[in-house]
């Protein structure tokens, strides 16, 4: 990353779960990107860095449903990072048997993936 630093960079706001990731790989690998500028939007990181403005940080799924022959997409594979989540669900109603089986799977699934990547 050091061969970068010359390159300005579109980073996405710290409050944003890729802002913090974003900075994260850049301090894990003791690197003070350029900043040019930051967005609180993926799209408009995305519209930046198309029209040439520097290197943004995106989520994957740019680069899965994109396809622009000037765009390079590149996914870190030392890197890994995992995001908290959670079933939001109210208490106090009845959950039906389809419901049920839905939350002992997302218990049972969800660990699994995050333990094998």
């Amino acid at each position: 990353m050091p061969a970068l630093s010359a390159v300005p960079f579109i980073l996405l706001s710290e409050d944003h779960d890729l802002g913090k990731i974003s900075r994260k790989i850049c301090d894990t690998a003791a690197f003070h990107p350029n900043i040019r500028c930051i967005c609180t939007s993926s799209n408009t990181a995305f519209s930046l860095a198309r029209r040439g403005m520097g290197i943004a940080f995106l989520p994957e799924i740019y680069a899965r449903t994109t396809s622009f022959p000037d765009i390079h997409f590149f996914t870190p594979d030392h890197f890994h990072d995992t995001r908290d989540i959670c079933a939001v669900y109210r208490k106090n109603i009845y959950h039906h048997a389809q419901f049920q089986a839905l939350l002992a799977l997302l218990r049972e699934i969800v660990p699994a993936i995050y333990r094998a990547s």
